[in-house]
Formats: C-alpha cells, sequence, structure tokens
C-alpha cells in the first residue's frame, strides 16, 4: 500500500511539473518582442476612397477670386461648431447641425449668382471642377473647395460621452 501511495505521489507530482511547462517557447510568440515586421503586414491604402455626392448632403463650398466683395457674396457661414453634435434626449442640449449648401432629391445644388449645378454622382474635386467653370464667366480666377459637412458616427454604450459626432476630417478611421 506504501509503495503504491509513493507511486502515486511520484506520478502526481511528474504530471504537475509537465502541466507547468508549455510546448511554445516564449521567444516563438510575437508579443512586441523584437521586429514584428516579419510576423505581421499591414495594409493601408495610399488614398481614401472616393466618396461621390449624394442627395441630402450638407457641403461646405467655399469660393474665393480675386475680388474680395463676390466672396462674401458667395460664402455661407459653413461651420457652426462641427465637433460635437448631440442629439440624445438625456444629455441636454446639442451644438447645432452645420450649415452649408444643401443638394436637393434631384442632385443639385443652388449657389447664388449661377443658380442650380448638378453635383449628385461627383466627387468632391469633380463637383469643385464643374463650379469653377460655371463661376469663370462672372469672377476672375475663381477656386473652389468642397467638404461634406454631414458625415456622421455614433459613439453608443457605456462611455463617457455617447453621441453623434462629424467628421472633421475627409481621411478618418475608427
Amino acid at each position: 500500500m506504501k509503495s503504491f501511495l509513493k507511486a502515486l505521489c511520484i506520478v502526481w507530482g511528474l504530471g504537475y511539473l509537465f502541466s507547468l511547462s508549455s510546448c511554445v517557447q516564449t521567444k516563438q510568440i510575437v508579443y512586441f518582442q523584437g521586429d514584428t515586421t516579419s510576423h505581421i503586414t499591414l495594409n493601408v491604402a495610399s488614398t481614401p476612397p472616393v466618396k461621390y455626392l449624394q442627395p441630402n448632403d450638407i457641403l461646405a463650398i467655399l469660393i474665393t477670386s480675386l475680388d474680395q466683395e463676390s466672396n462674401t457674396i458667395f460664402n455661407l457661414p459653413n461651420v457652426n461648431n462641427l465637433t460635437y453634435s448631440n442629439y440624445s434626449a438625456n444629455s441636454g442640449m446639442g451644438k447645432g447641425q452645420p450649415s452649408g449648401y444643401t443638394i436637393d432629391s434631384l442632385g443639385f445644388v443652388g449657389i447664388p449668382l449661377i443658380g442650380k449645378v448638378k453635383v449628385a454622382n461627383l466627387s468632391t474635386y469633380q463637383a469643385a471642377d464643374t463650379i469653377t467653370n460655371r463661376l469663370k464667366q462672372y469672377l476672375k480666377e475663381p477656386s473652389v473647395n468642397i467638404r461634406i459637412l454631414n458625415r456622421k458616427f455614433s459613439v453608443l454604450g457605456e462611455v463617457a460621452r455617447p453621441s453623434i459626432y462629424n467628421f472633421v476630417d475627409d481621411r478618418v478611421t475608427i
């Protein structure tokens, strides 16, 4: 009986020692040890994907030319505190909607002096070129810059400020 208990303790002890060891050495597991570039490759797009303008997009259209008076006619106050827009009922007052030129349901945007311009299904660069060409008959060397103001993302859950936030930049990763 004593020899059986002694053999059982030895088997149990060896099993315990084997359970403490691992099959893989720690140097073979990559946890930010040394050079990780040979193990991990990350493909990053060199240019952001093209966003085509759609109805109900709100655009900040900045029109500049050599004449300062005409610049004030064309440029609406495009930014109404864009960093934070709160639409949740329990968090109080939000900071407002962005104001700018809204694309109507047919894909047109109304600009003073030149009227409606079709911008739907164009990129912001193509729309800027289209508006620039229309402005050339009224302004000397017009320059047009377009940004989309109503691109949003939502933060939900147990966080400090759950809300709807506006993208401030065109190239954003979340």
